[in-house]
């Protein structure tokens, strides 16, 4: 809705209605009059802004009337429409009782006997307080929320002490919230640095290995000290590479112990990793190795 047809509107039932006292009659006794859908107008758009679809409705059908003026009765009756199809509404269902036997409150309002009988009851979105009182004097109470546009919300509960309350949709559930979980152990992600780690080692195993015998060939040829380059940097980088391997083996076998130390490995579940927890950790590591003068660098960092 546009705020300037409001006012637009509004000044057009104010005019209209200091032209009609004059001595216009109206149809009807209690048919409001022109100040009367104006107010309407105006409280109904308050309300309905604020949440109070169950006020604003109430309002709506006094400045959607007949006798109010034909510009404030057509957007009154589009907004009624509208309110009317966001206003949820429940139903009861009580296990072991027939509902008209039961008394029900809502939010502390008794609820009339037709809606007890099986009609759906009109509320406004929101938390609401629904208490039982059984012919037996015992009481329950439960809480729902009800959305926006959400019809016929079956509320459940049961007389005495069978049955658990409920409801069709998002009522209000166990307070004390789900239970935990055993713990699931470590998970895969310190296996993989074990594995990189073995990797890493069998990799470094190999290079120093192959640097060796390159430098050994090299002293069997008596080339030193007019050795080629390229044989010397063909060493050199087997040396670099095999320190590159043991840098990764090493820091990778340190996170796996790490990792498992974190986790814990005892069965109670306030020790055990959650599967939230481990993600934000696989998201939170990061290693890195580089090649310097001499040798390689590895660096490992992250949360736990």
């Amino acid at each position: 809705m546009l705020r300037s047809s409001q006012f637009r509107i509004l000044t057009i039932a104010l005019a209209g209605s200091c032209w009609l006292s004059g001595g216009v009659a109206v149809a009807a006794d209690d048919a409001p009059n022109q100040q009367q859908c104006a107010d309407s107008y105006v409280k109904a758009q308050t309300q309905r802004r604020d949440g109070d679809l169950m006020g604003a409705r109430e309002q709506l059908l006094v400045c959607a009337s007949q006798t109010c003026l034909a510009a404030v009765q057509k957007d009154c009756a589009q907004w009624l429409t509208e309110v009317e199809s966001s206003v949820p509404s429940v139903v009861f269902e009580i296990e072991g009782a027939d509902v008209k036997d039961v008394h029900v409150e809502v939010d502390g309002v008794a609820v009339d006997e037709d809606a007890r009988a099986g009609r759906a009851v009109s509320l406004n979105p929101g938390k609401h307080t629904f208490k039982f009182t059984f012919p037996d004097g015992t009481t329950k109470e439960q809480e729902v929320t009800l959305l926006e546009g959400q019809k016929n919300k079956a509320v459940k509960t049961s007389a005495g002490g069978q049955g658990a309350d409920a409801t069709s949709g998002n009522g209000a559930g166990d307070a004390s919230g789900p239970e935990p979980t055993p713990g699931e152990g470590p998970g895969a992600l310190p296996w993989a640095f074990v594995g990189l780690g073995v990797v890493g080692l069998g990799v470094a195993t190999g290079f120093w290995l192959d640097a060796s015998g390159k430098l050994d060939d090299l002293d069997g040829s008596g080339c030193a000290p007019n050795c080629s380059s390229s044989d010397r940097d063909a060493i050199e980088q087997s040396r670099l590479i095999g320190d590159i391997g043991f840098g990764v083996g090493i820091v990778s076998l340190g996170v796996a112990t790490v990792l498992w130390l974190g986790s814990g490995s005892g069965s109670g579940s306030a020790t055990m990793d959650t599967e939230a927890r481990r993600k934000r950790r696989e998201q939170a590591l990061k290693f890195d190795v580089r090649g310097v003068r001499g040798g390689s660098l590895a660096t490992f960092g992250g949360s736990f």
